[in-house]
């Protein structure tokens, strides 16, 4: 932990490292990477490229989705280490997306799902509000408890979580 005493200036804008730099933008892109994710997860990219080499038209076919907005979501994948790619030949998964599988005992796809869906995702963008409040935006946001939300959906597709 960084000591803040009188006797220890803060480091200037030249002493701050690039490596502190590349990391702070990955944690402010940190939410364009849990949606890229739970997308990855909701639309079964890892089960899609566990049969091979995928390409944005086929994924989009496969799933229902614009051709264009599925390439960029797999541009996006790739740019997160989800995917590999080689000239025009597809997209192939990498260990990373192996973890989204539907059909594993070890799968954290429903963890995705979950950390990037609403019940999660909306509260967390009233964290200023919670701040000045001091109360939770669960209710504000959801309109009922965190609990009461999962309990009613208990039955609805995963991507609706």
């Amino acid at each position: 932990m960084t000591d803040f005493s009188a006797d220890t200036a803060i480091p200037s804008e030249q002493t701050v490292s690039q490596d502190a730099y590349g990391e702070r933008i990955r944690m402010i892109f940190g939410a364009s990477i849990v949606q890229v994710i739970r997308c990855a997860a909701l639309f079964s990219l890892a089960d899609h490229a566990e049969r091979g080499r995928i390409t944005a038209e086929e994924f989009s076919a496969a799933e229902g989705l614009d051709p264009d907005a599925a390439g960029r979501v797999l541009r996006a994948c790739t740019g997160f280490g989800l995917f590999s790619m080689s000239d025009d030949a597809g997209y192939a998964g990498t260990a990373l997306l192996r973890t989204l599988r539907s059909n594993t005992s070890h799968s954290l796809r429903d963890l995705a799902l979950i950390q990037g869906g609403p019940g999660h995702w909306v509260p967390w963008g009233r964290l200023d509000d919670a701040l000045r409040t001091g109360r939770a935006q669960t209710e504000a946001t959801l309109g009922q408890s965190l609990r009461d939300y999962y309990a009613r959906r208990s039955g609805a597709p995963a991507g609706g979580i």
